[in-house]
């Protein structure tokens, strides 16, 4: 963990170079400079693997499996890669504008004990943001509610 990062935006990707780069683009245009995010590619074969020749930003780290390892230990590579204060799954296909990204992560530093929660990643601050202090919250939250897994976010430390 990096005392310099508040967030590790942790996007697990296969072949979605087309969807991923516009995203990128949309996250990097936030002003604030405390996060990073980790793109964690399955063996693509769509190019996926030259995105940081394309996007030249010292705030994107691109992991590259050497075999295809499956979605879902894909998405947990990534988070196990976070440096951040906190860690949060981002999937490639969403959209993510950088005036959310930092709304969101003011609201992280607003609240320092919280520990999980859900960020609606494409809304604004105003929306639909749920924050956890208890991990019993949190799962009740997302076992009752069936959510799709971008902007569950956690500390770091905790996994």
């Amino acid at each position: 963990m990096s005392k310099d990062l508040l967030l590790s935006i942790c996007i697990p990707t296969y072949n979605r170079y087309s969807k991923l780069h516009p995203m990128l683009m949309q996250l990097l245009s936030c002003e604030r400079k405390d996060f990073e995010i980790v793109i964690q590619d399955n063996c693509s074969t769509d190019g996926t693997r030259y995105i940081k020749n394309d996007i030249d930003d010292e705030r994107v780290r691109l992991i590259e499996n050497p075999v295809n390892i499956g979605g879902i230990i894909n998405g947990y590579g990534a988070l196990l890669d976070a440096r951040g204060k906190y860690c949060m799954i981002c999937l490639d296909k969403d959209c993510v504008t950088g005036t959310c990204l930092s709304a969101f992560m003011k609201t992280l530093e607003s609240m320092p004990n919280v520990k999980y929660g859900l960020c609606d990643l494409n809304t604004d601050a105003e929306n639909d943001n749920q924050l956890f202090v208890t991990q019993k919250e949190c799962f009740d939250f997302f076992a009752y509610r069936s959510r799709h897994p971008s902007g569950m976010f956690w500390r770091t430390e905790l996994l």
